[in-house]
């Protein structure tokens, strides 16, 4: 089975002009399942209190799909214990884990995905603010709109491209 690509944008998690700092962003899904916000919160402010992070800010496009995000800056490898402490609660996406340990940063989706409303705001972790920062590294990058199968780039309109076309 194949799945249609396509191209979002997104922030990358490393934090600009300080090498090996990160700012903590979770794409989250339970496998099968869907994830409550209260479960989400639940496990975010478990993270948040470990971690002394400041506001965390949890975005939903979907029923049990979330994205969360602050502007705390941590060592990369507090990132990925995070990650794990989230992986073992169940609730973080493994394609997310896997590609930030892969690429040593995360990308965290802020565009819409396809046949999608926005994402809006669904809730805040409260703790303290810091600012949103100035330099805030934008990637582009493709994914699968079904979460299936192997994933090919079709080319313009659906067009599959081969060689010179």
């Amino acid at each position: 089975m194949f799945s249609e690509t396509q191209t979002l944008e997104g922030i990358t998690s490393q934090v600009t002009g300080r090498e090996g700092y990160h700012y903590p962003f979770f794409d989250i899904e339970k496998s099968g399942e869907i994830v409550s916000i209260e479960e989400v919160e639940r496990e975010l402010g478990k993270i948040q209190v470990s971690y002394g992070l400041p506001d965390i800010h949890i975005e939903s496009d979907k029923a049990g799909s979330y994205r969360s995000w602050c502007f705390g800056e941590v060592r990369f490898t507090d990132y990925m214990r995070m990650q794990l402490d989230l992986l073992d609660a169940g609730i973080l996406d493994w394609n997310f884990a896997y590609w930030t340990m892969n690429k040593g940063e995360s990308t965290l989706r802020a565009s819409s995905k396809k046949n999608r409303p926005k994402q809006e705001l669904v809730s805040t972790l409260h703790s303290y603010s810091v600012p949103i920062p100035k330099n805030i590294k934008m990637a582009c990058y493709d994914t699968g709109i079904d979460k299936r199968g192997l994933t090919t780039f079709l080319g313009e309109k659906g067009r599959v491209l081969w060689g010179d076309n």
